[in-house]
């Protein structure tokens, strides 16, 4: 095992977009209010893959609940 199968995956604001489907404000604003979290390195804005995917699946839950 490397640290390469240790180490957590990020994405870049971009890459999150398009995942996400959403706009540079709204992914920014999501990140502001706290219900995404980021890492800054340097002068990049990261996120960690784990969780784009908790963010999208409190969304999806929240979506299901107002729905029934």
């Amino acid at each position: 095992m490397t640290i390469a199968d240790k180490s957590p995956q990020f994405v870049d604001v971009e890459e999150a977009k398009r995942q996400l489907c959403l706009g540079t404000t709204s992914l920014y604003g999501f990140m502001k209010s706290g219900e995404l979290r980021r890492v800054k390195i340097g002068r990049r804005t990261v996120i960690l893959q784990s969780d784009l995917v908790a963010f999208a699946e409190r969304r999806v839950a929240e979506a299901s609940q107002v729905a029934a």
